[in-house]
């Protein structure tokens, strides 16, 4: 069996967080906390330095948390911001509502479903309803 050079198998720069992380603990392994400190920093630093200004999917708040716990700091992207914003953001409105909130947008989001799911039907076949108006408006119920 061929044993894969950790150091040689770095994460493509499109890689997501749990990949750089992968690659972290497989180096810790074989080289220690210190040297595999050192080898993801060069790495990482040469991707940014390669022009991939966004971060992709990898510089993730995920990935900085559990860097920081291991002991290193990476800066976050340009997109980094937008995205730790939007995920405040979402998890401080789901925070806000219990259970209870979030069944009522589920069941508001099925009765949207039926609402697009009755139009459709309609809009296909309008014979069909046509004589169910005309009822429903000659008793009044539809003005």
């Amino acid at each position: 069996m061929v044993k894969v050079d950790t150091v040689s198998s770095i994460p493509r720069k499109d890689a997501i967080d749990s990949e750089w992380i992968v690659w972290h603990k497989a180096m810790k392994d074989e080289f220690g906390k210190k040297q595999a400190n050192l080898y993801f920093l060069k790495a990482w630093k040469q991707r940014n330095t390669d022009g991939f200004i966004l971060d992709g999917k990898a510089n993730t708040v995920v990935l900085r948390e559990y860097l920081q716990k291991e002991g290193i700091q990476v800066e976050k992207g340009a997109m980094s911001y937008v995205a730790d914003g939007l995920d405040d953001t979402l998890d401080g409105f789901f925070s806000m509502f219990g259970t209870a909130s979030k069944m009522a947008l589920v069941a508001l989001l099925i009765v949207f479903l039926l609402a697009v799911w009755v139009i459709i039907r309609i809009v296909r076949n309008p014979n069909e309803y046509q004589q169910l108006i005309a009822t429903l408006a000659s008793r009044g119920m539809i003005r």
